[in-house]
């Protein structure tokens, strides 16, 4: 198999040899009509990928060995491919020992939610486009290498960002797709990444590229993430929000390998088997 990576990613390149600390990868989707090799999307963890070239990485997140005191230990390197959450609405909040991760190399970036899982509430990182702004930048400026700011910022219902906080609206996969108006797609896709790049995010952990093949779906077509049953409408709307993000230097990450849309468990929850549902388009 034939894991296609578009390689214009966050590299250091140490004693010659260049190495990946983001494994949140989007492979280069345009080609992905035209090859019979699985692709593999790259997701929940973070990996390696050596003698990887790179043409120009997103400004905000790139660094070299000069821009580093010295070389990394093993502990920073491991640290780097980790992607921490926290808890804390301003720096003030934010735990010293997490401050102190950061400092020292021990964290490669950090993902911002609006609601506490465990504590079942909506106080976790986001309050105001201000807030989260100060805060992304308060983060960043005890990083020695820059963090990876990760927000699940699809659109629709899958929406960190809300306008009840004061961001700007945004609508669901599957509006768009019914609409199928790529002009359309462009606007919000652009208007999304605008907005991340202003608050200083450099990822985004979107589009979703599964295919809606299953209306009691409970984590796809429930929450209208698909832009669609057919997958060149899938194909074409992706591409467009994929090339406005990397306009902006926001890296995206395609979703859910290996294709989530036919299931009928949410795999946040547990284990699902999509082996009786799985077929050719």
């Amino acid at each position: 198999m034939v894991v296609q990576i578009l390689c214009n990613h966050f590299f250091v390149k140490i004693e010659s040899q260049p190495f990946s600390f983001f494994g949140y990868l989007y492979p280069n989707f345009k080609h992905m009509k035209n090859t019979t090799s699985p692709i593999i999307l790259l997701l929940l963890s973070f990996v390696f990928f050596t003698n990887c070239k790179t043409d120009n990485a997103s400004k905000t997140v790139s660094a070299t060995i000069s821009e580093i005191d010295k070389a990394p230990t093993i502990e920073e390197m491991i640290g780097q491919m980790l992607m921490v959450g926290f808890r804390g609405m301003d720096m003030k909040e934010v735990s010293p020992k997490f401050i102190e991760d950061i400092k020292e190399g021990k964290i490669g970036g950090t993902v911002l939610f609006d609601y506490d899982v465990v504590n079942k509430e909506y106080v976790r990182n986001i309050k105001s486009p201000e807030q989260v702004k100060n805060l992304i930048s308060g983060l960043q400026s005890h990083a020695k290498i820059p963090l990876m700011m990760a927000v699940d910022q699809e659109g629709g219902k899958v929406n960190r960002l809300k306008a009840k906080y004061g961001f700007p609206e945004s609508v669901s996969n599957k509006y768009l797709g019914q609409l199928n108006n790529l002009d359309s797609t462009a606007y919000y896709a652009d208007r999304n990444a605008k907005s991340l790049k202003e608050l200083g995010f450099n990822v985004n952990f979107s589009p979703a590229v599964d295919l809606d093949l299953n209306p009691k779906n409970p984590v796809i077509g429930k929450y209208e993430r698909s832009y669609s049953k057919d997958p060149e409408i899938v194909i074409n709307h992706s591409n467009v929000w994929i090339k406005a993000h990397e306009a902006q230097g926001i890296l995206s990450t395609l979703k859910h390998f290996p294709g989530h849309g036919s299931s009928d468990a949410d795999s946040h929850e547990g284990f699902t088997d999509v082996t009786a549902y799985w077929q050719e388009v």
